[in-house]
């Protein structure tokens, strides 16, 4: 177990936080602002082991961190999640469970995780919910994303899970609604994507030269037509998983995804948002993983939210 000592300033990573990057680490135990945590490892004032280090190290169990006496100042217990969570969180279908692993189907709407913002995401309440504090995040699904989300039972597994999903040993497929027609029935896009990219409106993620290397593959399912002119359903199958990459992608073709509030222009969004208040059009339909104890092959889908099925019908 993680120790906390931070009357003299150390902390003793345990199994618990094993693969954690230093600086997310760092802000959830200390509740510190993620800004001035990466300025004090820059500066060389947060030490793993007696070294500098860098803010993406992945902590190992026995790592032992020294942080500054900014940082020193113990966190404050957070509340637990509200009723009104509780009973919200309850609705969610659990899709699936094995020894080392549980898979829900994430309403759009809900953060994964507690931020500035929000102070508590899925992953807490669920945590609260079902009194299991060893649930781990395997993937992240957007705010407004829909579909299915892996947990892992403890940081072990979710260490196998996320090394399957990095080797690209998980199969994912979604389906988007999306704005306009494409030429084709089917296609690929392949570009390096980066975050933090400015543009005209904010820094978004964006192809760049230096980015990561991503790919998707789509699908054209149907066309119909709408008040704002032809809408098309998409299935994708990203073979990587970098933030935010079909929502890029999609938008480089010219094909915005209904209801994304960062890459689609306003007619996209406002026609989603008339059947949707809480999302977007792209929903995670299926996982297929091996369970990382039996070797069995899992497959997941997630039924579709009840607005796909009244926009479908109009």
């Amino acid at each position: 177990m993680t120790r906390m000592e931070l009357t003299r300033g150390r902390i003793i990573v345990g199994e618990e936080d094993a693969e954690r990057r230093l600086d997310r680490f760092l802000c959830r135990r200390l509740r510190a602002p993620r800004a001035l945590v990466e300025k004090l490892i820059r500066k060389g004032n947060v030490r793993v082991n007696r070294k500098r280090a860098k803010p993406s190290l992945r902590l190992r169990p026995g790592d032992e961190i020294f942080v500054p006496a900014s940082l020193r100042k113990p966190p404050e217990t957070p509340p637990p999640p509200p009723e009104a969570l509780l009973a919200k969180a309850r609705t969610i279908p659990v899709l699936a469970e094995g020894s080392t692993w549980m898979a829900v189907a994430k309403p759009p709407g809900w953060v994964v995780h507690s931020g500035s913002n929000h102070p508590w995401g899925l992953i807490e309440v669920l945590r609260a919910l079902y009194e299991a504090p060893e649930l781990r995040l395997v993937h992240r699904l957007d705010r407004g994303t829909s579909g299915v989300l892996l947990l892992a039972r403890g940081p072990a597994s979710m260490r196998r899970l996320a090394q399957a999903f990095a080797a690209r040993q998980a199969r994912k497929r979604y389906f988007a609604w999306v704005l306009g027609a494409p030429q084709s029935r089917e296609g690929i896009v392949r570009s390096a994507l980066r975050k933090g990219v400015p543009t005209p409106t904010g820094h978004r993620v964006a192809a760049h030269p230096e980015g990561k290397p991503a790919e998707t593959r789509w699908r054209l399912v149907l066309t119909k037509r709408t008040e704002a002119g032809p809408v098309s359903l998409l299935a994708l199958s990203p073979s990587s998983g970098r933030t935010h990459q079909l929502r890029v992608h999609l938008a480089s073709l010219g094909l915005p995804i209904l209801g994304d509030p960062l890459y689609a222009p306003d007619e996209a969004q406002a026609l989603w948002q008339m059947w949707d208040e809480d999302g977007m059009a792209l929903h995670a339909w299926e996982l297929v993983f091996e369970d990382p104890t039996t070797g069995k092959k899992i497959q997941l889908r997630a039924p579709f939210p009840f607005s796909w099925k009244r926009f479908a019908r109009a």
